[in-house]
């Protein structure tokens, strides 16, 4: 077996003293080191303008991904020298009929570099156990592969143990992932959550373990809730951002960039798809968007008006706000800024 890198900075000097490397396996629950990793490859590898056209993302567990991987291999790249596939929910990626050797599957052009990603992986012996996927071990034999383990087991497991000892509420799969994804990234930060828990739960078991980690700590999540024009769930989510220590500046940033999107959507052509908005957006404005969240771009912008989009950004532009650090008056500064934005007249 292919020796395995454990390390972030280990697996940073291996992908940069061998860029020649053409697929890579990617372990493990630490989704923040993998994602790291993933946007190393994408800077060494791929031109700005190449990010839309040269980079691919398949779902192993969707119909037809591994015909869909072959076929997107053989594509040349666009923009950049290689083409960049990323293939996640790696254990669930299957030969097919017409591709049914894995060995001819992986046997990509030069032009392309592949990365499977999966959260499975729980020890340096995961490889080598029953536990292990057959395909996971069939693809590390041909990748160079990198297993990130949870940077925090032991708070991690206090964190767990304490909730079953004190509500005795217990934690399924889905809820561990929860806290690796959402939850503090630091051993500080998972102990302040013992702080919150006396106040947070209120004495009572039936509680949501997203509302505890702050589940929607990303800004990204605040200002599509200020597009959809959703007051009660905009100052929700703002609550538990500005909790888990999210700056104005970078909220204010957020909702402008997120206005000029909606604003750019509103002036390119009504008849072209998602795929092709976010292609003209790139060319164009220089604008980067995920696909997946064309949708409700789209949507947005069809429920603003010009004008209102145009006012928006003045007004984020030009409010001076008159902020303290933390407390209540931070919140309600905020609060009336979403506010404006949300009942605009014009």
């Amino acid at each position: 077996m292919k020796k395995i890198t454990y390390t972030f900075d280990q697996a940073i000097k291996r992908i940069k003293a061998d860029i020649d490397n053409r697929i890579y396996l990617l372990l493990g629950p630490d989704v923040i080191t993998k994602k790291a990793i993933l946007d190393q490859l994408q800077l060494q590898i791929l031109d700005p303008e190449g990010i839309s056209f040269d980079r691919n993302v398949i779902w192993a567990d969707e119909k037809d991904s591994c015909d869909k991987f072959s076929e997107l291999a053989q594509c040349l790249p666009v923009f950049s020298k290689y083409k960049f596939l990323i293939v996640r929910n790696a254990e669930h990626f299957k030969p097919s009929r017409r591709s049914p050797d894995i060995s001819k599957i992986l046997d990509i052009p030069d032009t392309t570099l592949a990365v499977f990603l999966t959260d499975a992986g729980d020890g340096k012996k995961f490889l080598s156990s029953r536990r292990c996927p057959a395909i996971l071990k069939e693809i590390s034999a041909y990748s160079e592969t990198f297993m990130f383990l949870d940077p925090l087991p032991a708070e991690r497991r206090e964190f767990t143990e304490y909730l079953e000892r004190m509500y005795g509420y217990k934690l399924d799969t889905s809820q561990k992932k929860l806290i690796l994804e959402k939850g503090p990234q630091s051993a500080t930060g998972l102990h302040q959550i013992f702080q919150m828990l006396p106040t947070g739960i209120k004495e009572t078991k039936n509680f949501m373990l997203d509302d505890l980690l702050g589940r929607t700590s990303s800004l990204e999540d605040v200002v599509f809730a200020v597009g959809d024009k959703d007051l009660n769930q905009t100052l929700e989510l703002l609550d538990r951002s500005l909790k888990w220590g999210f700056k104005t500046q970078d909220l204010v940033l957020a909702l402008s960039k997120h206005f000029y999107i909606l604003g750019v959507l509103k002036s390119l052509s009504k008849k072209m798809d998602g795929f092709s908005l976010q292609r003209q957006m790139t060319k164009e404005y220089g604008l980067y968007v995920p696909y997946e969240n064309m949708p409700r771009y789209i949507s947005q912008s069809g429920s603003w008006k010009e004008e209102e989009i145009g006012k928006v950004r003045e007004i984020l532009f030009c409010k001076t706000l008159d902020l303290r650090s933390g407390g209540t008056e931070l919140f309600l500064s905020l609060s009336a800024l979403i506010g404006d934005i949300i009942f605009l007249k014009i």
